[in-house]
């Protein structure tokens, strides 16, 4: 049986985005493989986390 390999994946890079749900129109799969838009009109804004 071949051994599995475990990566670590560091949530605290900077590059968090947020939005209120009601002007998202993305599906929970689409938000964790797709980026989000950014242009000027995106509600997408910087976040903190933890803290936002």
């Amino acid at each position: 049986m071949a051994e599995e390999q475990h990566r670590k994946t560091t949530l605290d890079g900077g590059s968090w985005l947020a939005a209120r749900s009601t002007e998202v129109q993305f599906t929970g799969t689409q938000l964790t493989t797709t980026h989000p838009p950014t242009s000027s009109t995106s509600p997408w804004i910087q976040a903190v986390v933890p803290g936002t």
